[in-house]
């Protein structure tokens, strides 16, 4: 079996300060009417960011060429983060960044470098789907489907296996209009072997298995730390320090300031980022997986609950204005369990 293993890095774009210097309300509407739906579209801007550049940061672990590409479209049906659906089904999500080479600098291929390619739709099946066009403050320009940011509940991609998905992008002054189509697989990798919610011994090696996938196929595993978002832009936000039903404290305001939930960090910008986790690459698609227990209790970081996720990613190459740009599929499945 061929296999590396990733330690707990930084992955993801940073969070910015704004969810935390503004603090959050205990319900869905802003406290200040006239500033809190501003405060709450920056935070989830900011939040978009952080989970579009760990897209970036998953394929290039699961061995898509991102480095040498001037630009990513991905569609997955199994979120690296962010909630769970307590009904279990799986909601299909889709990103699409396009790097201007000029801003890359040191920071490499993140949000920070997204081009403005006009407005970005998802075909297939007959749905004609909207990216949400996205501009955050520290700058950039990227597009997202995610079921659970800006209003977009319950309007996750879809999936059909065997079917084609088109992007389509009006474009722009710096990119002429695209349309570029990748095909889904049959099936979707599906985890056998547990349940969300199921209880597993931090103590005892975990063993996960699935079905599903194209045999031969490499495989990408990730274990981080279920990360618990609020109603202010996904920020961890509680004003009280009682332990949460995640089995953690809640963090308050000044909580943030120093000890943040398992699974967020703050750099030295002061700002919020989505740890990778326990990654690991597993060539030959075997159906079943060990994380060591050690592996385990490192990642989970004083937390109860961990997030554990299997994908195959495939790609394709396509050129377009003189450049190359990748189209990502990402199938794959995801539970929560609980650890004792």
């Amino acid at each position: 079996m061929d296999q590396y293993k990733r330690p707990i890095v930084y992955a993801g774009m940073c969070v910015l300060l704004a969810i935390v210097a503004t603090g959050c309300s205990p319900t869905n509407q802003p406290t200040q009417p006239d500033q809190g739906l501003a405060v709450s579209i920056g935070a989830q801007s900011s939040v978009a960011a952080s989970i579009a550049s760990d897209e970036v940061e998953m394929s290039k672990l699961g061995g898509v060429p991102i480095d040498s590409s001037d630009g990513e479209f991905c569609i997955g049906w199994d979120e690296f983060v962010g909630p769970l659906s307590e009904n279990g089904e799986r909601a299909g999500d889709a990103s699409a960044i396009v790097f201007d080479s000029l801003a890359i600098g040191s920071e490499g291929r993140t949000p920070h470098a997204g081009e403005d390619i006009g407005s970005v739709f998802l075909n297939y099946s007959g749905n004609h789907q909207e990216f949400k066009k996205i501009t955050p403050l520290f700058g950039g320009t990227f597009y997202m489907i995610f079921p659970h940011l800006f209003d977009q509940t319950g309007i996750g991609v879809s999936f059909s296996g065997n079917t084609d998905y088109e992007f389509e992008a009006t474009g722009s002054s710096v990119f002429s209009p695209l349309t570029a189509t990748i095909v889904s697989p049959p099936s979707l990798i599906t985890i056998t072997s547990h349940a969300n919610g199921q209880r597993i011994h931090a103590d005892s090696d975990f063993v996960v298995t699935w079905t599903g996938g194209v045999v031969g196929g490499n495989i990408l595993i990730r274990v981080t730390p279920m990360i618990v978002f609020g109603p202010d832009g996904f920020a961890p936000c509680d004003s009280s320090s009682e332990m949460d039903e995640y089995g953690r404290r809640r963090p308050g305001l000044l909580d943030r300031f120093g000890g943040f939930p398992p699974g967020i960090r703050r750099d030295l910008r002061m700002d919020f980022r989505i740890d990778t986790g326990y990654v690991v690459l597993i060539a030959n698609n075997p159906g079943q997986a060990t994380i060591p227990a050690l592996t385990l209790q490192q990642t989970l970081e004083g937390a109860s609950r961990v997030s554990i996720t299997v994908s195959e990613l495939s790609s394709t190459g396509i050129s377009h204005d003189g450049k190359s740009y990748r189209l990502i599929m990402r199938d794959g499945d995801r539970r929560m369990l609980i650890v004792e």
